[in-house]
């Protein structure tokens, strides 16, 4: 039995009756898809989720060798974690994966092994293309990115799970760029660039900030870093349903895209998408969510790396790529935080094959109990 946090499943008859785009484009009955598992009971969507989802083994799977579970339960993971790892703890679930804050697990327990898997990156993309912009001048992008303490970020809203990034692909993806070095806090030299841009353009700096309703706390957070430095922050915390409809340019006209007079969006954005559609998805032209300003520069590399069949060559075009972003502060790159896999021990390795002191070593540990979640 497992307890996930986000698992969306449904069969074709509960999308065709409930669902909303994008989701409702299952209008026939299937089956969907060739893998292992076949949903017998349930759904999970972003609309509701039933008390249980039972999967069960797809006896015409292609691998004769798999599946070797009959059947896997899926329970709805609650607001508190703790229940899950208890659940766990005491042979109630098999395991439970979230991205659970270090401070929420006991890893000295004697029944229990934890394991890393990938979890999402956290960006933050300015709003260029409203009207009359203030985030096309570079140094008000500067000045944002080192008043903001990422750090900080990490250790009270993540309880320590997560990592500094320093652009929008994680080590492990092919493309990174190993010689990128994170922003640093640096609220001196921030300031300094702050009160520079405000005397020059005479102006004062408000935020309007969009967050999907998990990443609220965040966004008070951040709130509470800009304000000795006179930035006042507003922010709206809206359903996924709702955000992610909201950010995609393609749903407006060019006149519409000027009226949008938010400033900034925070996503997260989950590393299995491949290395060219993440770029391509933000900041090519066509992008879905391409809320910077054009570049053409940019576009031409990007054609390139579509384009290119070396492997070699497009590792170094996507390379290129990260550090345009990085130093002409397209973003503000925040964090990636890893989800942890909590396991009874009376359980097969199911997850990565990855011991628990490697883990902890590579995952920083918070220094406040009770940290934000």
């Amino acid at each position: 039995m497992l307890s996930l946090s986000l698992f969306p499943l449904a069969s074709s008859s509960y999308l065709h009756k409930y669902a909303e785009p994008p989701i409702a484009i299952l209008k026939e009955p299937g089956p969907y898809g060739t893998g292992p598992f076949i949903l017998h009971s349930g759904h999970s969507t972003t609309f509701h989720t039933s008390a249980k989802i039972v999967l069960k083994a797809n006896p015409y799977y292609w691998d004769k060798r798999f599946p070797k579970i009959s059947s896997i339960i899926l329970v709805p993971a609650p607001a508190n974690p703790q229940w899950a790892i208890e659940a766990v703890k005491n042979g109630q679930l098999d395991l439970t994966v979230a991205r659970y804050s270090l401070t929420d697990i006991d890893v000295a327990h004697p029944n229990i092994e934890i394991s890393k898997l990938p979890g999402p990156l956290t960006i933050a993309v300015f709003n260029q293309r409203k009207h009359n912009s203030l985030w096309l001048q570079k140094p008000l992008r500067r000045a944002l990115n080192l008043l903001i303490n990422r750090d900080e970020i990490i250790d009270h809203f993540l309880g320590g799970n997560g990592r500094v990034i320093a652009g929008l692909l994680p080590p492990s993806m092919f493309g990174s760029n190993p010689d990128l070095e994170p922003y640093t806090f640096d609220p001196t030299e921030g300031a300094r660039i702050l009160r520079n841009f405000m005397e020059k353009e005479r102006t004062e700096v408000h935020i309007k900030l969009l967050v999907p309703d998990f990443l609220g706390k965040l966004a008070l957070i951040i709130r509470a870093q800009l304000k000795p430095f006179g930035i006042s922050m507003s922010f709206s915390a809206l359903h996924p349903s709702a955000f992610f409809p909201l950010i995609n340019v393609m749903r407006y006209s060019k006149e519409a895209l000027q009226q949008q007079d938010w400033d900034i969006l925070i996503a997260s954005i989950f590393p299995q998408f491949d290395s060219f559609g993440l770029f391509s998805s933000f900041f090519s032209k066509d992008g879905i969510f391409r809320w910077s300003r054009k570049d053409n520069l940019f576009d031409e590399v990007l054609e390139r790396v579509s384009l290119e069949q070396d492997i070699h060559t497009q590792k170094v075009l996507l390379q290129r790529l990260e550090k345009m972003l990085h130093d002409n502060l397209c973003c503000l790159f925040l964090y990636d935080s890893p989800f942890i896999l909590v396991r009874n021990k009376r359980v097969g390795a199911l997850g990565p094959e990855e011991d628990q002191r490697t883990f902890l070593r590579s995952v920083r540990i918070a220094p406040t109990p009770g940290a934000a979640r």
